[in-house]
């Protein structure tokens, strides 16, 4: 997720759709104007009806899949989806509920977590789905948290001695290396060290300020493998500005890529 798309989506969401809300804020989902927008970019912001697995089915995919899914979680995403599209409603705009949404929203709710925001500690609450915010509110510890939540859904995978440091570029630094007057580009660097199985790992991430680099995801895929690990993460966009994990081997991304069927990837 790029940050300049990510803040132009922002702000055009933010001019059609402030009035309304967010779910998310009320309900522990992304906020409308995002699901849409994000249909939109990728050709199914018209009219279309529900197809591919019923909310019953992907259900009982999921579960079959070894994915826990509390019957909570189901009724819940139903209602903020209910709530969801009469808010989009209401704005005049006609738009149908996409193959993806449902299971979509359902893993975000699984996988989100529970953040302490006094504490600055994140409890997960599954181990077989990891979702976040890629805008993240701890900067200082955004990679830890990241960390903590792949330790929650990879077994044995244990980090030890974590470390980030930040190390921002000036003004100047960036002007004079990226001349281009749109376009936005890393504001530094972030280096995250720590432990695992006893051997010292060292990943240098690009430092967006409180945005993620997704890139993580790929270095932590290659110590995976480097350590003898038989699965690696799964990334999924949520369709807002969210990110869904899931730990496994191919056949099982092959068979989640065919219950959810999303465009986001």
């Amino acid at each position: 997720m790029k940050r300049t798309i990510l803040i132009g989506l922002l702000i055009l969401c933010l001019v059609l759709f402030t009035p309304s809300g967010s779910v998310r804020a009320e309900e522990g989902n992304s906020a409308p104007g995002l699901e849409l927008l994000w249909s939109i970019l990728f050709g199914s912001g018209h009219k279309q009806e529900q197809s591919g697995m019923t909310h019953e089915e992907t259900v009982a995919a999921f579960r079959e899949l070894g994915i826990t899914i509390p019957d909570e979680a189901v009724s819940d995403t139903e209602r903020s989806m209910k709530a969801m599209n009469a808010r989009i409603g209401g704005s005049g705009i006609s738009w149908g509920e996409q193959p993806w949404d449902f299971a979509l929203m359902l893993l975000d709710r699984v996988g989100w977590g529970a953040f302490d925001y006094e504490t600055g500690e994140w409890t997960p609450t599954s181990s077989d789905v990891y979702a976040f915010d890629a805008e993240v509110f701890d900067i200082c510890h955004m990679y830890t948290l990241f960390l903590e939540g792949v330790s929650s859904i990879v077994p044995g995978f244990v980090c030890t001695d974590v470390t980030e440091v930040i190390d921002e570029w000036d003004e100047a630094k960036i002007r004079a290396e990226y001349p281009e007057p749109f376009l936005r580009h890393p504001e530094g660097t972030v280096t995250v060290r720590f432990t695992l199985n006893g051997h010292a790992h060292e990943m240098e991430l690009n430092y967006y300020g409180d945005w993620f680099d997704e890139t993580a995801i790929d270095k932590i895929n290659e110590i995976l493998a480097l350590e003898g690990f038989p699965g690696r993460l799964r990334a999924y966009m949520d369709g807002g500005q969210g990110v869904i994990l899931f730990y496994g081997d191919d056949a099982f991304a092959a068979r989640l890529e065919e219950i959810v069927p999303t465009p986001y990837r």
